[in-house]
């Protein structure tokens, strides 16, 4: 038997209106002296690809419940069985209900009666992974009393619903710090591995099938975990619980360096070591990045950028550049705000004023101003490491005028390309690339009203009037990318 109860919209209903339902009905069923039932939460909103589930799964283990969780094609669904003749405490629900509101974003407006058990929740979330990304927008609350009952709490196989729904599709993200320090770390799996991935960061929009986010709705379908990412994959408390883009240097994604028409390759990390002595020796690069392929090359070197600007045949729009912070400081203009911009997890081009030094080739930018982004993937990150300190590279899509960004080397003419560049070099690796997602923008010197208003939610209308098809939630190849907002000046 099943019975509806309510639906919690974030912004309009208070956590205080959610524990009151849920309250209200665990005193309901005892009063009719029913002894085993489920409390059924579906959510919606960003909570599938963002660590939600490995989240629900770890809280539930923390607060002792039992129960499961599962995708569905626009959602995720999250059961707590209840049965009074155990131990189960009616604190450990609510607490429950209220940390999984506090991670996800929630507007909690708690009255006084509430905030013992927020500060509690806030307690059991400081030593809990928590979904950076996940942002829910309602949940609707319903109770089972024929629901089987389970010991433990799992994460079950996603249920794929026909009917259309409402997708909020995960978005792929910088490179979190803990994977970049993993990343440098010689005893780690993960050392100089570039495709180091968790729960909030990596690929995710770029490779993804369809909806519910699972890896074999993925590109990496197809490859198998090793014996280590699987037990990570497995462990409840490890950050890369349930991470479906993971892998290592053990079940590795391969990469590959080569110069077009040329026999000899150079595989995995010495692909990138070899690729940044190409950089340096001027050499234009088709380099397949995390959304697609671009064209990179030495900001400094005169020669190169003109001999991209005839393969787009782009005669005069600026073209961005890539470095690390200290470098960007020496050709723009950035100020504290704008840098906690282009190290957010968007990692968005920013356009700001030159610097009065700025000695980069004049073929970047003919304006007073200039788009700067930072090395926002492992493998980006990786490379500068193997560049000189001050190297400053344009990082331009590589598509043909008029057409989306290319995924694979077939979208390109690369016999035209070779006749403008004859030495060409492409760096490609073995993951295929879904959809296309472009860089994030944001124009304008005054960035702080945009970060204190957090201007960084999915504008999700935009990614769905491109679904082919809302009951697989098939992409189209020209979706756009959903960051692309205005700072304006003071």
């Amino acid at each position: 038997m099943q019975q509806n109860i309510y639906t919690i919209h974030n912004k309009k209903d208070s956590i205080a209106t959610l524990l009151h339902i849920i309250e209200s009905n665990m005193q309901n069923m005892q009063e009719k002296n029913i002894t085993q039932y489920s409390i059924h939460a579906e959510v919606f909103g960003m909570i599938q690809g963002v660590g939600f589930r490995p989240f629900v799964a770890t809280l539930a283990h923390v607060l002792h419940l039992h129960g499961f969780v599962y995708n569905q094609s626009g959602s995720t669904l999250i059961a707590l069985h209840i049965s009074t003749q155990k131990e189960c405490k009616r604190e450990s629900i609510l607490l429950f209900y209220t940390a999984l509101l506090l991670a996800c974003k929630y507007t909690i407006n708690p009255g006084t009666q509430d905030l013992s058990i927020i500060q509690k929740a806030s307690s059991i979330l400081e030593h809990t992974h928590t979904p950076k990304q996940a942002y829910i927008t309602s949940l609707h609350i319903t109770i089972h009393t024929d629901t089987a009952h389970t010991q433990g709490f799992h994460i079950l196989e996603s249920n794929v619903t026909q009917h259309a729904i409402q997708a909020h599709i995960p978005l792929d993200t910088k490179v979190c710090e803990s994977c970049l320090k993993d990343m440098r770390d010689e005893n780690s799996r993960f050392y100089n591995y570039p495709f180091v991935a968790c729960v909030n960061c990596g690929a995710r929009y770029s490779i993804l099938h369809q909806l519910p986010y699972d890896r074999k709705n993925t590109s990496m379908s197809d490859m198998a975990l090793c014996i280590d990412c699987d037990k990570d994959y497995k462990n409840l408390v490890n950050r890369r619980f349930h991470t479906e883009p993971l892998s290592c240097n053990n079940c590795a994604i391969k990469v590959e360096f080569y110069r077009y028409n040329h026999h000899e390759k150079h595989y995995d990390l010495d692909a990138i070591k070899t690729l940044a002595k190409a950089l340096m020796q001027n050499n234009i690069v088709l380099f397949k990045g995390l959304g697609g392929f671009a064209y990179i090359a030495n900001a400094r070197s005169k020669e190169a950028l003109q001999k991209i600007r005839s393969i787009k045949n782009r005669l005069h729009k600026p073209f961005v550049v890539m470095a690390n912070i200290p470098t960007l400081r020496t050709i723009s203009l950035l100020t504290p705000q704008l840098e906690s911009l282009l190290t957010s997890k968007e990692a968005p081009i920013v356009i700001v004023p030159k610097h009065p030094q700025y000695n980069l080739s004049n073929e970047v930018s003919s304006l007073q101003t200039i788009g700067v982004v930072i090395p926002y993937t492992a493998m980006l990150t990786l490379l500068f490491s193997y560049l000189s300190p001050d190297f400053a590279m344009i990082y331009t899509s590589a598509n043909n005028k008029g057409e989306m960004i290319a995924t694979t080397l077939h979208n390109l003419a690369l016999d035209r390309i070779v006749d403008i560049a004859e030495s060409l070099y492409i760096l490609d690796y073995n993951r295929e690339i879904l959809n296309c997602v472009d860089d994030s923008i944001l124009l304008g010197i005054d960035a702080t009203e945009i970060v204190e208003d957090h201007a960084f939610e999915c504008d999700n209308e935009l990614l769905e009037r491109n679904l082919q098809n809302l009951e697989t939630i098939k992409f189209a190849q020209n979706a756009p990318h959903p960051f692309i907002y205005e700072c304006e000046k003071s």
